[in-house]
C-alpha cells in the first residue's frame, strides 16, 4: 500500500494504492471534512474508489471503511483512550 495525504486541517485528503499479489486492486482517494456542531464536532468522509482486475469491490470498501469509522467513533466515545 502507499498513500498521499495533505496538510489541510479542515479538509484533509487522503490517496491509497493497494496492490495484492503485485496486481493493483483498488485505488481510493478519501476527503474528510470536520466542523464544530455546537457541542460536538461533526465529521464527513467522501470517498471514491477505483477497482481494477476484480481484487477488490466497492463493497468490501465500504464495509472497511465502516469499520474504521465505527472504530474512530468508538475511540473518540471512549475520550481518546
Amino acid at each position: 500500500m502507499s498513500h498521499t495525504d495533505t496538510t489541510d486541517t479542515e479538509r484533509p485528503t487522503v490517496h491509497a494504492s493497494f496492490v495484492i499479489e503485485r496486481t493493483y486492486a483498488t485505488s481510493p482517494a478519501a476527503v474528510f471534512a470536520a466542523w464544530a456542531d455546537e457541542d460536538s464536532t461533526r465529521l464527513t468522509l467522501t470517498e471514491h474508489g477505483v477497482f481494477l482486475d476484480g481484487l477488490d469491490t466497492p463493497a468490501e470498501r465500504e464495509h472497511g471503511t465502516n469499520a474504521l469509522m465505527d472504530a474512530l467513533g468508538t475511540h473518540l466515545t471512549r475520550g481518546g483512550k
